[in-house]
């Protein structure tokens, strides 16, 4: 028996190494085959969030490579005047550069960088993005050229850039000059519409009518021609119930409605019996409506809502909020600017007794997530004086200083104007390019109205880098920080002589010799009246006072386009090494 089982044994162990040989020599066969075979080309593609490393110069190269060339694109639009044939849709910076995007990965970081900083500008200050573009590339390209060719240390090259900062933005305060009149508003819309005297004229009486605590709106012209309106109107910090009013969404969730009834009310709206009277009520009229109230609750809110989305009314409800008891006077106040009757228990006036005659009206109401604008409202003027008057009655018998802020809160809204700027243009492009020299016209006004004026056209950088090199021996503590200041001085000349370069369309040396000749902080070269002459090739350089002629930038704005250039010249040079996620 056992040697039947060795033998049966051994046969099997037999058959499994012939079988296993054999599976080998496949294999290897296999193998051999493959060998022979061309291998096919293959394009590998980066896996999700692949991480591709860079350091030290390599990486800087790239990220200014990016920044330069986007740079060169945009600095071509500073100055009043862009040599560069047709056709030409645009010579806003912050709009060319929306649309460039970097092939390169690498550079493209760069590009970015510059956009996220022009975007930033343009929050902030409304204008100055190409000087930005022009400043931070400066800044960047010499800042590199001083940490690979000169051996100086970024840290100590950022904190020269950041002593440098600090005293250009005193010296531009000590010469800044207030804006008193509104020829000086529309100096100021000149240079930022690019010398559109129309354009600037309307913002210049808009911006002395309105003031800084005045709105301005800016709609399309049913006539095709540009011109403003003075209206009254309210502003409230309070948006809409619910999201599903909105009938807008092409730059934020708005609800806009045109010649609307409105009705406010005292109390909390909390049955769908209330909200339905008022429907049966508006319904006749086919106008829209808006429900200012306490507390818009959520069956008739519910109701509301399906009319809207049934086309049947057209509707907006905005809840007041509680502010220290005064929640019925500001609802007064709505009432009394739209010329509506206030429904209110106390009043003895229900919900169920509403009649049209108790509704108000406006011209427009806007009312997105955060505010509500209410433009034109129906109300007496005569009781609007009378509202204000007791207001102030009431402001000087308060002891209380919060409530005091609230009433003159309450005060500065109810005298606040607000205006609409008509914008005319017969094609989409033509509108919409008006449209974005009129919005960096009012950010301009705005900036110079709370800050001050500076000499412009580059002027006034000029002569604070002028400042710097003066005394740069009294700011620095080493070589390094010296490097940084001297960097900051080079680059703050180079908006001036690209604006007359775009002007004259060759080196401008010689125009800069006859600007440090006149002895003159406030002279410059006025591309206005630099006439160039192609017959006899040669170019009208006239050096005048900026100021005088009219040429200013606001303070404001230069103040934010140094700091945002500096903050982006300092990033890619303290850090050695980049980064880029590709997905």
């Amino acid at each position: 028996m056992k040697q039947i089982l060795n033998r049966f044994h051994k046969t099997e162990l037999v058959s499994l190494i012939n079988k296993s040989q054999r599976g080998y020599q496949s294999i290897n066969d296999s193998l051999h085959r493959v060998q022979l075979q061309p291998k096919p080309k293959v394009n590998f593609k980066p896996s999700y969030k692949t991480v591709r490393l860079k350091f030290g110069s390599e990486a800087r190269n790239a990220i200014i490579r990016g920044v330069s060339r986007l740079s060169e694109t945009v600095q071509i639009t500073l100055g009043p005047e862009y040599e560069g044939g047709d056709p030409k849709i645009t010579k806003d910076g912050v709009t060319v550069v929306k649309s460039i995007i970097e092939p390169i990965r690498e550079e493209d970081m760069g590009a970015r960088m510059m956009k996220k900083i022009a975007g930033n500008t343009n929050l902030y200050a409304g204008d100055g993005t190409t000087t930005s573009f022009l400043l931070g590339n400066q800044l960047l390209k010499k800042g590199y050229f001083a940490v690979e060719f000169a051996g100086a240390h970024p840290i100590g090259l950022k904190r020269g850039m950041d002593k440098a900062l600090l005293v250009v933005l005193d010296f531009l305060k000590n010469m800044a000059m207030p804006v008193t009149t509104e020829d000086e508003i529309f100096n100021i819309c000149m240079v930022s519409s690019n010398y559109n005297q129309e354009i600037a004229r309307i913002v210049a009486q808009t911006m002395d009518a309105v003031g800084l605590e005045g709105n301005v709106n800016i709609v399309e012209s049913p006539t095709g021609r540009n011109k403003f309106n003075l209206v009254n109107g309210l502003i409230y910090e309070r948006g809409f119930v619910s999201d599903n009013f909105v009938t807008e969404f092409k730059v934020q969730q708005k609800c806009e409605l045109e010649f609307p009834l409105v009705l406010v009310v005292g109390n909390k709206v909390k049955t769908v019996q209330q909200i339905s009277h008022i429907l049966e009520v508006i319904k006749p009229t086919k106008r829209s409506f808006v429900l200012f109230s306490e507390d818009l609750q959520e069956d008739p809110l519910s109701m509301m809502v399906f009319n809207n989305s049934k086309g049947i009314i057209q509707s907006c409800a905005v809840n007041v909020p509680w502010m220290a008891n005064v929640q019925k006077e500001q609802l007064r106040d709505i009432a009394i600017q739209t010329g509506a009757t206030l429904v209110d228990d106390e009043y003895e006036l229900k919900l169920e007794d509403v009649k049209i005659q108790h509704f108000g009206s406006a011209k427009k109401i806007v009312v997105d997530g955060y505010n509500t604008h209410i433009v034109g409202g129906s109300g007496v003027q005569e009781k609007i004086d009378d509202r204000l008057y007791e207001i102030q009655l009431a402001l000087a018998q308060e002891k209380s200083p919060h409530l005091k802020q609230i009433l003159r809160d309450r005060y500065q809204r109810m005298r606040a104007k607000i205006a609409e700027i008509e914008v005319g243009g017969r094609t989409e492009a033509e509108r919409g390019e008006l449209r974005d020299i009129i919005v960096d016209s009012l950010n301009s006004a705005k900036a110079a109205m709370m800050s001050g004026l500076l000499p412009g056209g580059g002027v006034a950088l000029y002569q604070a880098s002028k400042a710097l090199r003066n005394g740069l021996q009294h700011l620095v503590d080493d070589e390094n920080e010296r490097i940084g200041v001297q960097v900051m001085a080079d680059a703050l000349q180079t908006p001036l002589r690209m604006v007359i370069e775009n002007k004259i369309g060759k080196d401008c040396g010689h125009i800069i010799n006859k600007i440090e000749e006149s002895n003159n902080i406030f002279a410059g070269f006025d591309c206005r009246k630099g006439k160039f002459s192609v017959d006899d090739n040669y170019c009208v350089e006239e050096i005048v006072d900026m100021v005088d002629t009219g040429v200013v930038d606001s303070l404001n704005v230069i103040k934010t386009v140094l700091q945002d250039s500096v903050s982006l010249a300092a990033l890619p040079l303290d850090h050695y090494q980049s980064k880029r996620e590709i997905f």
